[in-house]
């Protein structure tokens, strides 16, 4: 691949990380030197580059969030429980649609962005949504949801099979 070619497509993806056109720089941009080492050169374009992005504040693209989700049962019920810390309880919704039993919510930022410059964040903010398809004797009719410590517990009664006897 040209390194001409590959600068481009690096500067392309300054663009589209942050939504704005390249910054002016107070020195031309010129081809490759083929009277220098193109490695330094390559690097010292990406060092160029990092350091714009970390001038703008967008080093790093967040992941989407997955909180973790663990699903148990016994002869009465299903317990779900999901790690959602920093979550607000009036943050989450949960909805059920026939047999899919969705999670949804966000995670807002710790720090009034405003006040601070941020230089490593590795806390995820942001929507989040998880679904499960729930067996088929699970009542959906009544639910009993809990957060605390930022563990939220939900227990979903089973629903009684025709066959059974009714105790």
């Amino acid at each position: 691949m040209d390194i001409d070619k590959t600068i481009e497509q690096v500067e392309s993806l300054y663009q589209s990380v942050t939504g704005q056109a390249l910054p002016k720089q107070d020195r031309v941009y010129a081809p490759l030197n083929p009277n220098e080492n193109p490695q330094k050169q390559v690097e010292r374009h990406i060092d160029l580059l990092l350091e714009t992005l970390q001038a703008s504040g967008l080093t790093q693209q967040p992941a989407m969030w997955n909180p973790p989700i663990a699903v148990w049962e016994n002869e009465v019920e299903f317990l779900l429980r999901m790690d959602l810390p920093g979550v607000k309880k009036e943050d989450i919704d949960i909805s059920i649609e026939g047999h899919l039993f969705t999670i949804r919510g966000v995670r807002r930022p710790l720090l009034q962005e405003d006040k601070y410059r941020a230089l490593n964040v590795e806390h995820v903010v942001g929507p989040f949504q998880r679904s499960i398809m729930l067996p088929a004797n699970t009542t959906v009719t009544k639910l009993n949801s809990v957060v605390t410590d930022g563990v939220m517990e939900i227990r979903l009664p089973k629903v009684k099979s025709k066959s059974e006897p009714i105790q």
